[in-house]
């Protein structure tokens, strides 16, 4: 929790976060598929574990929610994470995810976001460990997003992958910060952030050619999926 507080206490009033109720799990997932829904004003702290061939799907369609995962993964796994906010609603999601040797992890988060959202993921690699993070949503009002890859030293051959694709208004507020640590000389890592604005020009032609709003936001986020 202290990590969380130093990432985002420049942007937001973390003091109502101790009225929340706490809901705690410790969860293994095994050569099998986990599906999560995050709902309620309540802040979630869990200690995730995978072991074999995995797939962990995490829906936030809730307001006002935090969660806070510590993900260790023994083998290879994919999460996938959707969020769907309502202009009146926020979501904290703090995941660190620990990548043993020999282990990999494809790690995507999608949605279209009308709130506020503040996303931080922080992966820490292992011998011969491999990720791959996407983060890829349509933003209507506020996302501040900060991603690292850590190598430390005897991560030798490691690999780790960030990419953050935005579509955005010209009024949204966005934030992205990629970042890496290599400390290995054998490790490696790469990242890129790109912010794409809809302009009012645009969604003016769209518009005219008989698209409403919510069908042009609607296309935008099953397409971003797709864009590299």
């Amino acid at each position: 929790m202290e990590i969380l507080y130093r990432a985002f206490r420049r942007y937001i009033d973390l003091n109502k976060l101790k009225a929340l109720p706490k809901i705690r799990n410790n969860t293994m997932v095994h050569n099998s598929v986990q599906r999560v829904f995050y709902r309620y004003n309540a802040l979630y702290e869990e200690d995730l574990t995978i072991k074999g061939n995995s797939n962990v799907l995490s829906v936030i369609g809730g307001k006002n929610v935090v969660v806070v995962r510590r993900i260790t993964v023994k083998h290879s796994s994919d999460f996938s994470l959707n969020i769907n906010i309502k202009n009146n609603g926020w979501v904290i999601l703090f995941d660190e995810i620990i990548l043993e040797e020999n282990s990999s992890a494809g790690y995507k988060l999608y949605g279209k976001i009308g709130g506020e959202v503040y996303h931080y993921i922080n992966v820490v690699h292992s011998r011969n460990s491999k990720s791959n993070i996407d983060i890829k949503a349509v933003v209507l009002k506020k996302l501040i997003s900060i991603g690292i890859l850590e190598h430390p030293v005897g991560s030798r051959r490691s690999y780790g992958k960030l990419n953050q694709l935005v579509i955005a208004k010209p009024e949204s507020k966005i934030v992205l910060l990629p970042g890496i640590k290599v400390l290995d000389p054998d490790a490696r890592a790469v990242h890129g952030a790109k912010k794409v604005i809809l302009t009012k020009d645009q969604e003016f032609y769209l518009r005219s050619k008989g698209l409403s709003s919510n069908t042009i936001l609607d296309i935008l986020e099953k397409s971003i999926i797709y864009m590299i």
